[in-house]
């Protein structure tokens, strides 16, 4: 068993329900991952922070998103925290 982490920004989403909409997509797809025609058991755990909410600057914005990860990461990971409400989802 392997873990491994990674990190992306994505700049222009319009609103908090468009990021978690996409937070969505992000857990499905990787739960659908197949590997040799079996499900590969890929789980995700995203922070999300929006700005100006959370910070203006690349290091607070990073800092609120790295929070929220490790929050999805202390509950159980295969979900989502957004930095306005900082609640971990956890999606089916």
């Amino acid at each position: 068993m392997s873990f491994s982490s990674a990190g992306m920004a994505i700049s222009g989403l319009p609103d908090r329900e468009i990021a978690e909409q996409k937070a969505k997509q992000l857990l499905k797809a990787a739960r659908e991952l197949e590997a040799d025609g079996r499900k590969a058991g890929i789980t995700s755990s995203i922070g999300i922070s929006l700005a100006p909410l959370q910070g203006s600057s690349y290091e607070e914005l990073f800092a609120a998103a790295d929070r929220c990860l490790y929050k999805v990461k202390n509950q159980g990971r295969d979900g989502y925290c957004i930095g306005t409400d900082e609640q971990v989802h956890h999606e089916l």
